[in-house]
């Protein structure tokens, strides 16, 4: 997610939170809100077939613990930044983030 679109739906949600009548948004920036939940979990859910494979062949040779406890870490980021903002599509999908980057961290220790 792009830093404009979070400062851009922070600011929104904090003029709705004052009573302040929020400006009309343009076509696209509607667009982009009414999409933001299913595109937070699509990415999670793309990722499900690794997860999957990586459990039912007991093979990991071929991932990187860096990369893998990498993504991990960032999703940990991601997910504090969206609880102290109280933005509800980064917390979900860091929620799934995290689930599944664990499940495949824990996977490559265990099967390398």
């Amino acid at each position: 997610m792009s830093k404009e679109v979070l400062q851009h739906h922070q600011q929104r949600k904090e003029a709705e939170k004052q009573g302040q009548i929020v400006a009309e948004q343009n076509k696209f920036s509607l667009f982009i809100d009414k999409i933001i939940y299913p595109v937070g979990l699509l990415g999670p859910v793309m990722t499900l077939p690794q997860l999957f494979e990586v459990w039912i062949h007991k093979s990991a040779g071929e991932l990187s613990l860096i990369t893998w406890g990498g993504w991990l870490i960032l999703s940990f980021v991601w997910l504090t930044y969206g609880i102290i903002h109280k933005e509800k599509p980064i917390i979900i999908s860091n929620i799934l983030w995290i689930t599944i980057e664990f499940g495949i961290t824990l996977a490559i220790i265990i099967y390398n």
